[in-house]
């Protein structure tokens, strides 16, 4: 059951979504008008260049692990991983951390996939346990293939700008963001085929 706190920060999420959506809406009825008038102009002879579908290219950032070491996750081109940013006060993240770290972790190490996974910036603002607290608590503490840390602010605000208290990225061997969902609990059951299928 959410808190106080957390239905809070859903409302304003919800508010800024229905803005962006507006946004978006005026976004797409004028680039649908401009490829009209391009199609008319042209004659009928209107193409579109590249064809397929674009992926994200992952640009990495310096991770410093709960040992104090600092790596850039650059360097984990080559294998899949899950890019998992949390709130340590956060429900979902709890309910999220135990689950990953009693079931699915075995299963995803065995294939490969790497978990990245990063505190929030300043817990967003809200007062919570430390990453490190909150690991040793809920789990995934030391486990080979698991990298737990914190990141500089602009990470967050890049991959998580509307200030999801829970959101993930799955992350391809070649280095490309091939899905993205809030809620990491609720997709571990699939997250093997889902990179299978990528």
């Amino acid at each position: 059951m959410p808190t106080k706190k957390e239905m809070k920060r859903q409302a304003r999420q919800a508010k800024r979504r229905r803005r962006r959506t507006l946004l978006a809406s005026g976004v797409v009825a004028a680039f649908a008008l401009a490829v009209i008038l391009l199609y008319v102009h042209s004659g009928g002879n209107a193409s579109t260049a590249g064809g397929g579908t674009q992926t994200e290219r992952f640009t990495g950032f310096p991770l410093t692990l709960l040992n104090g070491t600092t790596i850039n996750t650059t360097t984990l081109k080559g294998h899949p991983f899950v890019l998992w940013f949390v709130t340590t006060w956060c429900s979902s993240c709890i309910e999220s951390q135990q689950l990953l770290a009693s079931e699915y972790y075995p299963a995803l190490h065995s294939k490969g996939i790497l978990i990245v996974e990063v505190e929030n910036y300043d817990d967003l603002g809200e007062n919570g346990p430390t990453v490190l607290q909150y690991t040793q608590k809920y789990g995934g503490l030391n486990q080979p293939g698991w990298l737990i840390g914190t990141a500089p602010e602009w990470v967050t605000q890049k991959y998580n700008p509307d200030e999801y208290l829970d959101i993930f990225y799955l992350v391809n061997q070649a280095g490309q963001i091939v899905g993205e969902n809030e809620g990491l609990g609720a997709y571990l059951g699939s997250i093997i085929q889902d990179f299978s299928a990528a």
